[in-house]
């Protein structure tokens, strides 16, 4: 080390070795410091924002569990009694099974009535037997409803059916549960659907300024902050292997790159799968404006003292070079050097020395020619005839 220093004493101006050692002792470590604390900063920044995104997808994913399980729950008091089992397999209105249907009625209805996630809840059967009600309808043929075809050979499901407004007939996917209902003959079906109320669904979602879209199985959205994504495939990141799929991190969203959280939620009592995607639309933003800032208060804390630096050193080193050309020409003889020297400091007393030194050399040099001259002038005269009188 001390070599190494040496050499750069003994092969560079001044000015340069200012400028060196400068930048290894000064800029160099706050340099490592500022590029280490912004990388900190950054990476500190992005633990967080991801933890509260991921803590969001969660809340969501709690609240959508919160509501699918108490509407299943509520069907498997409703489907596992005895009464639906004899009533949809009825082969007439007996007293009996009119009174099963009342009472079957009035606690679906009541259920309709009490329930705020609800928007509709229907029985549909082919049993011709049956009356048609509120909540409990006969139909001879299911093949071509949108509900039936969701079903399948399933017994359970849940579905995104497409419904229409009542006012102006514009459609909207509504979150829906079908289930099979156990009937006790095989000439008859019945089938339960009860579709959940969007504005509700909503209102337990939303409550953050994160954006949520929800996909059923994976394939298309069910629900999103933005009405526009409804319906169209749910964009995953490319490890996306199915089934419970967790991931945080970075993805482009729109054209932009977003900070997302995916998290699975395994239906209550189903093979459903609902897939939740929460998106902070501002956090990466943020997390590089606050990096944006620090490098820029960086590069000022570089570019300043460099300035200055480079400013002094240039001066300093003109002085020296001053000094210098003054003591070259002394050497040679030239004694007419500058009057005034800039600064007041070791440099500046050694500028007085050499003025000094200068001053006396070139008064004892005309002492001596003063000290010939007269000498010569005297062998000159000792040399002269003298004169007759």
């Amino acid at each position: 080390m001390k070599l190494h220093i040496n050499k750069i004493h003994d092969t560079h101006s001044v000015r340069n070795q200012l400028l060196r050692i400068f930048l290894l002792a000064g800029m160099s470590p706050l340099l490592v410091i500022g590029i280490f604390s912004i990388t900190s900063v950054r990476k500190q920044m992005l633990a967080r924002y991801e933890s509260l995104t991921n803590a969001d997808g969660l809340r969501v994913a709690s609240s959508l569990s919160d509501i699918t399980t108490t509407v299943y729950s509520y069907s498997d008091t409703l489907l596992n009694s005895n009464q639906c089992l004899s009533l949809f397999a009825a082969e007439s209105m007996s007293p009996n099974i009119k009174e099963q249907f009342t009472d079957l009625e009035r606690a679906l209805q009541t259920y309709f009535d009490n329930t705020a996630s609800v928007c509709r809840i229907q029985i549909y059967t082919n049993n011709p037997n049956l009356q048609n009600s509120e909540h409990i309808h006969y139909q001879q043929n299911f093949v071509l409803d949108e509900w039936r075809k969701a079903l399948g050979n399933n017994w359970s499901t849940w579905a995104s059916l497409q419904r229409y407004t009542a006012i102006v007939r514009q459609p909207y996917r509504e979150l829906t549960l079908i289930r099979r209902i156990g009937v006790a003959s095989s000439k008859y079906q019945a089938f339960l659907v009860i579709g959940l109320d969007r504005n509700t669904i909503k209102n337990h979602l939303e409550q953050s300024g994160n954006e949520t879209a929800i996909s059923l199985d994976g394939t298309r959205i069910i629900y999103a902050t933005d009405s526009a994504l409804i319906g169209k495939d749910m964009e995953f990141p490319d490890d996306f292997s199915g089934y419970i799929y967790r991931y945080t991190g970075s993805k482009e969203i729109g054209n932009q790159m977003r900070l997302v959280n995916y998290v699975t939620l395994q239906s209550y009592k189903s093979n459903n799968l609902f897939y939740v995607r929460t998106v902070d639309p501002d956090a990466l933003k943020t997390i590089n404006h606050t990096v944006a800032v620090f490098v820029l208060i960086l590069v000022l804390a570089l570019l300043v003292p460099l300035i200055l630096m480079i400013c002094f050193s240039n001066y300093f080193s003109t002085r020296i070079t001053t000094l210098k050309s003054a003591m070259h020409r002394a050497s040679l003889g030239d004694y007419n050097i500058i009057e005034q020297f800039r600064g007041d400091d070791e440099l500046s007393d050694t500028f007085k020395d050499l003025k000094l030194t200068v001053d006396a050399i070139h008064d004892k040099e005309a002492q001596f020619y003063e000290a010939r001259i007269r000498e010569q002038q005297l062998v000159n005269r000792q040399q002269q005839p003298p004169r007759i009188r």
